[in-house]
């Protein structure tokens, strides 16, 4: 490797360096997250941390083990408000995606290996409220209807061509809000991952094929907020 590669090479390094995200920037974007959707919360997580720390501090005193407690304060001071933000954080990103076009195709698009899914909706209105989005999975077709709109002619529609194209495929209609029979978006997830399977999974990956192949006019629209990407790093990290 001659000189003029070896600097090439360094540079390189160091601009990916420059371009990295500082590992402390999770907790901070986190933290921001968090007080804004849950006020509360900033005395929650400043409180531990200052309980723990008095705690450190007059254990020791008391038991003459200065060093042993005072580590173990700041230890708990540490996590205790780590553990707090872990917690409030995904509910926090589920609060502000609440309402945002497109929300519920972020949740479906973060259900994981063995499902396959759509970002764009398989049916929406003419003014771009209301959506359907589809996810295929060993539970069957799952489809999610979002908006403010009747969404039952949307939903039957989507149904219909699931039934058409595919007969054999169960198919699970969902809608998300906050009426009655309506799923909050913060519960869609752990609604369908508590679906009973009954697809194995070479009929989940023909089934989704199928879908694809005959899908004609699905239309992209602005991505909601993906609430998977607001979740700390612990590296340090529906019927």
């Amino acid at each position: 490797m001659d000189k003029e590669e070896k600097a090439r090479l360094k540079a390189a390094r160091k601009a990916a360096k420059k371009n990295k995200t500082p590992w402390y920037r999770n907790f901070i974007d986190a933290y921001k997250l968090v007080v804004k959707v849950f006020p509360w919360a900033r005395f929650v997580v400043w409180g531990s941390l200052a309980l723990f720390l008095i705690l450190g501090i007059v254990i020791g005193a008391v038991t003459g083990h200065w060093i042993s407690w005072i580590l173990t304060g700041v230890a708990l001071a540490v996590l205790a408000p780590l553990i707090t933000l872990t917690v409030l954080v995904s509910k926090a990103a589920y609060r502000q995606a609440d309402g945002v076009p497109g929300a519920a195709g972020g949740v479906l698009s973060q259900l994981g290996r063995g499902w396959v899914t759509k970002e764009e909706p398989v049916e929406f209105s003419r003014d771009m409220k209301n959506f359907v989005f589809r996810a295929v999975g060993k539970p069957g077709v799952v489809l999610v209807a979002e908006g403010p709109g009747d969404l039952s002619p949307m939903m039957r529609s989507a149904a219909k061509q699931v039934n058409r194209t595919v007969a054999s495929a169960p198919v699970v209609t969902l809608y998300v809000g906050h009426g009655p029979k309506q799923i909050k978006l913060e519960k869609l997830k752990k609604t369908i991952m508590r679906l009973p399977r009954t697809m194995t999974a070479r009929e989940v990956a023909d089934t989704a094929q199928r879908l694809d192949a005959v899908q004609t006019h699905a239309m992209p629209i602005p991505k909601g907020m993906d609430p998977a990407k607001m979740h700390m790093a612990t590296r340090s990290r529906v019927r």
